[in-house]
C-alpha cells in the first residue's frame, strides 16, 4: 500500500512468497518482537533486522540438519544445544 509501514498480512504474504509459511500467529510475534516502535507494523530498519534472523535461523538450522532431512533429530538437537552452551 505503499504506507512506508508493513502490517501482519504484507508481511504474511511476503514470507509466504519467500518459502516461509509461517502462521498468522507467529506473524504477530515477529512484529512484536522487532516492532521498535510500536506501530504493530514492521518498517524498513525493523524489516532489515528481522530479515536478518530469520536468515541466520535458517542457516544454523541448515547447519545442524547434518542428513538435511528438514528436521532435527535427537543428536542434531542436542549438539545445536552444546553448541549454544
Amino acid at each position: 500500500d505503499r504506507s512506508g509501514q508493513i502490517s501482519a498480512n504484507e508481511l504474511h504474504r511476503c514470507l509466504s512468497m519467500g518459502g516461509n509459511n509461517f502462521d498468522m500467529a507467529t506473524i504477530y510475534k515477529l512484529i512484536t518482537s522487532f516492532d521498535s516502535d510500536r506501530s504493530g507494523q514492521v518498517g524498513l530498519n525493523e524489516f532489515v533486522a528481522m530479515h536478518r534472523y530469520l536468515v541466520t535461523m535458517r542457516d544454523s538450522f541448515r547447519y545442524f540438519d547434518r542428513d538435511n532431512s528438514g528436521t532435527l533429530d535427537s543428536n542434531e538437537l542436542l549438539q545445536t544445544l552444546q553448541r549454544s552452551g
